[in-house]
Order: structure tokens, then C-alpha cells, then sequence
């Protein structure tokens, strides 16, 4: 910070030199009109440094030592991606796969921060198994549970006449209550850090429904309506939550 102000001196001080320099060579309005220029400069320069320092590296910068955090959908896209770059950041990451023998998982498995666990988010049972893991884990390793990314996902695509009501189901019980289920099974360790944050991936075909996509639409449009519901109820844990809306993305 003292740097920042030591250079806006400087600025300053060969503003003053040439603004008597050129009221000797040029008359008044020419060096008002250059005052002005050369203040709105300092200024903007300022601020924007101030903001840098005290806004933004405040907003990226956090102790991530001891932090944990669960991801779903590891296998392959964005599970795969965000469980790797959270882990480059120093958080411990539980990567949720589908089998623990996809390439994926076994290219997770190679990083010292990950730790991949088996997570069928439409099985009860392997949420409950990879509750208890994730517990014992943390408590040995002194580590709190600081967030939840619930990104699993699948997408049935069709007009409504020919999709098979399994495939509604499908995508309901995948994209909507497989973060449901998650959410509530976690919320308790979630809740003992004091804080948090849980990111459910939803879609902009969550906000509006295009040709052939009511199934994957309607599932998360619901996810949308589930992230509103908890943000209110989490406010008071201090635990936000928050929805990511990606679009036509390959993964």
C-alpha cells in the first residue's frame, strides 16, 4: 500500500513541475486544461490500484489450509476440471465418481489432494458410504468441510411425445435430487466449519425451455427453485449458495 501512494506522489510532483512550466510558456486555461487531464489520470490510476489491492486480492485470496471440499460428477467435464484446480489451490478434494475405475478417477487418484470416492448421487447407500468416509477422513486429518459442488449431471433430449417417462425420471432424479440428496446428507459437517459455501451447476436451460429439452429443462429448473429455497434457509448458518448456469458446453 505504501508503494501505491509513494508512486501517486511522484505522479503528482512532475504534475506540479509541468503545470508551472507550461502557466509560464501558455497562459491559464491551457494548464487547467491539463490539470484536469492529469488528475483525472492520478486518480483513476489510484483507484484502481486501491481496488486490486484492498477488493479483489481480498475476494481471491483465503486460507484454504484444513479446507475441504466435495465435488460430484468427477469422472469426466467439469467434475474432472474444477477437482483438479481446487486440489492446484491447496484444498482437499472429495471427487465424487461414478466408478472408481473410470480413467478419470484413476487420473484423480494420482494427485496427493484427492481423494476419490465411489458416488452414485441416485443411490442413497453410496452417499451414506461416502458420508462416513469423508467424516472419519477429516476427523483424523483435522480438516472442516468447507463446500459442496453438486455438478453431476445426464441429458435426455427429445420432443415430448417420444420421450420415455423413465427418461423424465432419469433426469429428475440425477440433476435434481441427486443434489438434494447430497446437500442434505452433508449439510451437518457443512454446518460444523461455522461457514461455507455450497455450488449447485445448473443450466441456462434451467431459466427457459428450448425445443427438445423439457426433461433436462424441467430438471433444473427445479434445481434452480431447491438453490433459492436453501440459500434463504443457510443464511443464518453463514453457508451461501450458489448456481452456476453453463451452456452448450462439451464435456
Amino acid at each position: 500500500m505504501e508503494e501505491v501512494w509513494s508512486k501517486q506522489w511522484q505522479f503528482l510532483g512532475v504534475w506540479v513541475l509541468v503545470s508551472a512550466a507550461l502557466y509560464t510558456m501558455s497562459g491559464y486555461w491551457l494548464v487547467s486544461l491539463l490539470s484536469s487531464s492529469l488528475i483525472a489520470i492520478v486518480l483513476a490510476d489510484f483507484l484502481l490500484k486501491f481496488y486490486n489491492i484492498c477488493v479483489i486480492k481480498r475476494l481471491t485470496i483465503m486460507e484454504v489450509q484444513n479446507k475441504a471440499i466435495i465435488v460430484t460428477g468427477c469422472d469426466t467435464g467439469f467434475g474432472f476440471k474444477v477437482s483438479t484446480q481446487l486440489a492446484d489451490l491447496g484444498f482437499k478434494v472429495f471427487s465424487g465418481c461414478l466408478s472408481t475405475e473410470s480413467d478419470g478417477a484413476k487420473t484423480l487418484s494420482e494427485n496427493d489432494m484427492i481423494t476419490v470416492i465411489k458416488m452414485d448421487v441416485t443411490s442413497q447407500n453410496d452417499i451414506d458410504q461416502a458420508h462416513e468416509t469423508i467424516k472419519n477422513t477429516l476427523k483424523e486429518n483435522g480438516d472442516e468441510l468447507w463446500g459442496i459442488v453438486n455438478n453431476a449431471g445426464v441429458a435426455m433430449f427429445g420432443e415430448v411425445e417420444f420421450l420415455k417417462l423413465s427418461q423424465y425420471l432419469r433426469c429428475l432424479d440425477v440433476n435434481t435430487f441427486g443434489p438434494v440428496r447430497v446437500t442434505k446428507t452433508f449439510l451437518p459437517l457443512l454446518r460444523q466449519a461455522g461457514r461455507g459455501r455450497i455450488v449447485n451447476v445448473v443450466s441456462r436451460a434451467g431459466r427457459f425451455t428450448p425445443v427438445g429439452f423439457s426433461a433436462y429443462s424441467m430438471s433444473k429448473h427445479a434445481l434452480v427453485s431447491f438453490s433459492d429455497g436453501l440459500r434463504l434457509d443457510m443464511k443464518k448458518w453463514n453457508i451461501t449458495v450458489h448456481t452456476i448456469e453453463p451452456i452448450m458446453y462439451k464435456t
